[in-house]
């Protein structure tokens, strides 16, 4: 760590155990206390000595500093820890070199980029002026034309980073937006900025939850559509005096975006242009496709508006026409004042004329609108009967008595014909419902002829007995006789039908039985595989969870379960629950190592008494006064516990806190050990140990030599675990 002597301006090299205490100048002389964080003022980053923090950005802190070589003054972007890995130095050096090649009036200019002990810097050019969120927090909310001002000039910033080097802002906000002393916006904060053809699936969730787009949430490819949205967002913002979208949560947030409406400007702020309005809702629609196709197009949208809406559109720049001073909205007014006044004068004269006009005009917009509106519900009836699902429509014709059954019996095996043959388990189930209700409608009809024969057979009944009468007093008739004979025949016939009738109500009964059994056996296997799928996202996602919290990155494991809930809403409860686990082990990692001087005083077993914990570091004097420091994962995790202990907040559920603080050392089977009734860590260690394993399979079959240390480490992270004389079992061949 270097730092600037403030009374010599000589460069004092100290180490990092010597933050926070008093060291001598070796250029003047006089102690100096140097303080106890690597980005207070006077410390040196490179060529950059910070001078104050101006504020915070998605990915890093921003600081006033001065550029020793030059003499200058600079915005200095530090990345932050949690994006300190190798991966992320990469990215961000890669990106920010990208930037540093861009110049444009309304972008800040990137002037350096470099990384230094670990520490990624970032220095662009120190904008005098204020950025649009204080303004907003200010005024509350921007004139129209000003803001599409504004909107103008951003647009124009993005628009030049796409078409020269490919780039995606991925953070377009109030924050990122400044108005310079001379009234030119400037775009900044590039550090996200990404170029599409570098993005991958495994690429990190970024960017401002409440100016993300859709599509930023849902981790898919992006390109300029999703700074269009975010972009639309900050307009609506401007325009309004508040965001579209305003949940408590990350995960609310997040589902406001993808799935509901904002407030329609107009009824917001009455009075705001109807082409406006439109502007921004197309901006800000949920499906890429429907939004503006690239920034030219929003470019030109906006221009056309400006000519209609603008006080004075002599004053609106044309498209890609860089804005060079603030417009003078005084000006603005006075000449729309004076146009108004030549305009009265003219109007005055053409009333007759205008009045005559207008009835016209208002009679053709009253029969389009009519024919608009025969044609959209038109449309909209025609499309809903194609839309209409014929199983339900089928069921729905079932219960209906008012139609005649044998006409919707015929309706339905029309319909059964159409179906698809059985491939999958909702086919199976629609055709297996279809084959239901017309067995129903065919037992019903079948029931309804039985009832129809049997008051039949009643009445021949009566008409036999009446024959029987006359039989007795008409023997000796042999016409009486011979009628008598052909009447019982046809109540034989009817008996006869009537047992014919009954032994096919059985059979559809049979038939009926088994449909059903196939039924029942169809939603068994679907409900199966819907198990089968949720326990496979499980795992997937505990995966990645896991593998986050490893790397410390527990705020991308809440942007995780947000777009996860949205995705798969049939794991919301389990989520909420990762999300609580997550908030813990958060709370528990920054403890032990960023908690300042909180445990100052505290003894730690074997070693010694606490000074300041930061940066992941733990201060501490020997019990012979001797300051040292290690990291923090280089205490055993008793110790540790010890520690946490102390935090009242924590002491309600100690088997958790020693579980975690085994998790987050990487001694997963202790972990387990710790907190055995967790069966959500033993499952998530589970997953863990068969990825493992079965990596280590494959890298033996290549270099069986170097694969066995790695045995050897992964059974210590386990032992302890449940399963680890399984574990422990398909690994010894690997030994």
């Amino acid at each position: 760590m270097r730092y600037r002597c403030p009374f010599c301006y000589y460069t004092i090299a100290v180490d990092d155990m010597s933050r926070g205490y008093p060291v001598v100048c070796a250029g003047c002389g006089k102690t100096i206390q140097i303080p106890p964080g690597k980005f207070d003022p006077g410390c040196i980053i490179g060529d950059f000595v910070i001078l104050d923090r101006i504020g915070a950005g998605s990915i890093g802190t921003v600081y006033k500093a001065t550029q020793l070589s030059l003499d200058r003054q600079v915005a200095l972007k530090i990345l932050s820890p949690e994006y300190t890995t190798s991966k992320g130095i990469n990215d961000f050096l890669r990106e920010a070199r990208a930037a540093a090649k861009l110049s444009h009036t309304n972008l800040v200019q990137a002037l350096a980029v470099g990384e230094e002990d670990g520490i990624c810097y970032l220095a662009m050019t120190y904008v005098n002026g204020e950025n649009l969120k204080s303004r907003l927090r200010r005024e509350g909310r921007i004139p129209v034309d000003e803001a599409l001002h504004i909107a103008q000039q951003v647009a124009e910033a993005l628009y030049y980073a796409w078409d020269e080097a490919g780039l995606i802002h991925r953070d377009v906000k109030p924050d990122n937006i400044m108005t310079t002393d001379d009234g030119i916006v400037k775009l900044t904060d590039l550090g996200l900025a990404m170029n599409q053809s570098e993005w991958t699936e495994e690429m990190e969730i970024s960017g401002s939850p409440s100016y993300m787009s859709p599509e930023q949430f849902s981790g898919e490819k992006l390109d300029p559509r999703s700074d269009i949205y975010s972009l639309g967002v900050t307009l609506y913002q401007m325009i309004s005096g508040r965001l579209p979208y305003d949940g408590e949560t990350v995960k609310k947030i997040a589902r406001q975006h993808m799935e509901e409406e904002p407030v329609p400007l107009r009824r917001l702020v009455p009075g705001v242009p109807l082409p406006v309005e439109a502007l921004v809702k197309r901006m800000m629609a949920k499906k890429p496709e429907n939004r503006f196709a690239s920034m030219e197009e929003v470019l030109k949208a906006i221009w056309t508006i400006r000519q209609k809406t603008a006080p004075n559109k002599s004053l609106v720049p044309d498209v890609h026409t860089i804005s060079i001073k603030r417009l003078d909205y005084d000006i603005q007014n006075e000449s729309s004042e004076l146009k108004a006044k030549v305009t009265e004068r003219i109007n005055t004269k053409n009333m007759l004329v205008d009045r005559l006009a207008t009835g016209f005009l208002t009679a053709v917009v009253v029969i389009i609108v009519m024919l608009m509106l025969y044609t959209i519900f038109d449309a909209g009836s025609q499309d809903s009967l194609r839309i209409y699902p014929k199983v339900a429509y089928f069921e729905k014709l079932s219960t209906d008595r008012s139609l005649d059954r044998k006409s919707v019996l015929e309706e339905g095996k029309k319909i059964l014909d159409e179906l698809p043959n059985l491939h999958t388990p909702e086919q199976e189930f629609n055709r297996t419902k279809m084959l239901l209700l017309i067995a129903n409608l065919e037992q019903e009809i079948s029931a309804s002829e039985i009832l129809s024969l049997t008051q039949k057979n009643s009445e021949e009944r009566k008409q036999t007995a009446s024959i029987s009468a006359e039989l007795n007093e008409m023997r000796k008739n042999n016409e009486t006789l011979k009628k008598t004979v052909e009447r019982t025949a046809d109540y034989d016939a009817i008996q006869q039908k009537n047992g014919d009738l009954t032994a096919k109500n059985e059979k559809l009964t049979a038939d009926l039985r088994a449909l059903y059994a196939r039924f029942l056996q169809a939603e068994k296997e679907i409900a199966s595989r819907k198990q089968q799928e949720e326990k496979r996202d499980e795992k997937e996602i505990r995966l990645k969870i896991l593998s986050l919290q490893r790397a410390g990155k527990f705020r991308n494991v809440d942007v995780l379960v947000a777009s996860e809930q949205v995705k798969k809403p049939y794991l919301y409860s389990w989520l909420s629950a990762k999300d609580t686990e997550n908030a813990q082990l958060a709370k528990i990692h920054s403890i032990l190592t960023d908690s300042g001087t909180r445990f100052s005083g505290y003894p730690i077993s074997g070693y010694g008494r606490i000074e300041i914990i930061a940066g992941g570091y733990i201060d501490y004097k020997t019990p012979l006064g001797e300051l040292r420091q290690k990291e923090w994962k280089a205490f055993p995790a008793s110790s540790l516990y010890k520690l946490l202990m102390n935090d009242s907040s924590l002491k309600r559920n100690p088997a958790a806190v020693r579980s975690a603080c085994e998790f987050l050392l990487g001694n997963y089977g202790a972990a387990c050990k710790a907190d055995p009734a967790n069966t959500e860590l033993q499952q998530t260690v589970n997953n863990y140990a068969e990825q493992e394993i079965e990596r280590l399979k494959n890298e033996s079959a290549v270099d069986r030599y170097r694969t066995q240390s790695k045995v050897r480490a992964l059974l210590e992270r386990l032992k302890g675990a449940g399963s680890y004389a399984n574990y422990e079992k398909e690994l010894k061949a690997l030994l």
